[in-house]
């Protein structure tokens, strides 16, 4: 498969438009399955990983595409090396934590830590209700608490993958808010 760049769809892309996400989406998903294939990545990770590139990619609203830094694609690969190591290296972590115990003293701290998590969390996703539609908090709710992937959470609203990550962007972006409100406000 041939992945020519192209221009008007990274700037259709960075306008939000639905369509050239979409397009972006079904361009370079086999591009990252091949490329996290590539780094080890295997499985239903690899799903994973196409969320998180594309996710930090159409985050990354600032980025504009020049010829002569480069190839989009390697600026792509660049991405998709990244969160690969980056799940390599979470996933390494895990089984090192699973095999340690922790003490009483390392225990309590943590206990204090995840309630004042819990605390927020909690705290902010109830403002976070308030301040955006119904449907985007579900979109929201479906992704990050019930993990589902994007492709469930847009067939379950009859919307494109992009809009899903549109809305996800959108509503990140006011918890983000909300929780350094929180943080600054109780501290």
């Amino acid at each position: 498969m041939s992945y020519t760049t192209s221009v008007g769809m990274l700037e259709e892309v960075r306008n939000f438009s639905d369509a050239g996400c979409d397009r972006f989406y079904r361009t370079y998903r086999p591009l990252v399955i091949l490329h996290g294939r590539d780094c080890g990545i295997q499985g239903p990770d690899l799903d994973d990983l196409v969320q998180m590139v594309m996710m930090d990619f159409f985050r990354n609203t600032d980025f504009v595409y020049d010829e002569e830094k480069g190839h989009f694609r390697s600026f792509l690969r660049r991405i998709i090396h990244v969160r690969s190591m980056d799940m390599l290296r979470s996933r390494r972590r895990e089984r090192r934590h699973a095999e340690l115990a922790p003490t009483d003293e390392l225990f309590c701290d943590r206990r204090d830590e995840e309630e004042w998590k819990d605390f927020v969390r909690d705290e902010a996703l109830h403002r976070l209700r308030e301040a955006v539609s119904p449907e985007h908090f579900q979109q929201f709710w479906m992704l990050t608490v019930e993990c589902r992937s994007v492709r469930e959470v847009a067939h379950f609203f009859d919307v494109p993958q992009s809009t899903v990550y549109s809305s996800f962007r959108r509503t990140r972006k006011v918890l983000e808010k909300i929780v350094r409100d929180i943080e600054t406000n109780t501290v």
